[in-house]
C-alpha cells in the first residue's frame, strides 16, 4: 500500500477517510489530538471512550502506519479497519 501513498497529507487523509466511513456504518472514532512528529503525524484517537494513538510516517520507503495503546477496544478498532503497513 505505501507505494500508493505519494506523501505524508496523503497519508493521514486516507486514514481519515477511513475514520469517516466507519461513522456512516456506526463506529465512532473521534480523532482528540493531531500532533506533528518527525517524519509524520500522530494521531491520539478514542473509541468506546478508549484511547489509542495512530503514528503515520512518511519516507523514502512510502508510508507507514503504527498504531500504540493499552490492549483496549480503540486499539482493535485500529487494527482491524485502519491501514496496516
Amino acid at each position: 500500500m505505501s507505494q500508493l501513498i505519494n506523501s505524508l497529507d496523503e497519508a493521514v487523509h486516507i486514514f481519515k477517510l477511513i475514520k469517516k466511513s466507519l461513522g456512516l456504518a456506526g463506529i465512532d472514532v473521534r480523532i482528540l489530538k493531531e500532533e506533528e512528529i518527525p517524519y509524520g503525524k500522530k494521531l491520539t484517537v478514542s473509541y468506546n471512550g478508549q484511547e489509542a494513538v495512530a503514528n503515520i510516517y512518511y519516507g523514502k520507503k512510502g508510508a507507514k502506519y503504527v498504531y500504540q495503546g493499552k490492549n483496549n477496544d480503540a486499539l482493535y478498532v485500529l487494527n482491524r479497519h485502519f491501514p496496516v503497513s
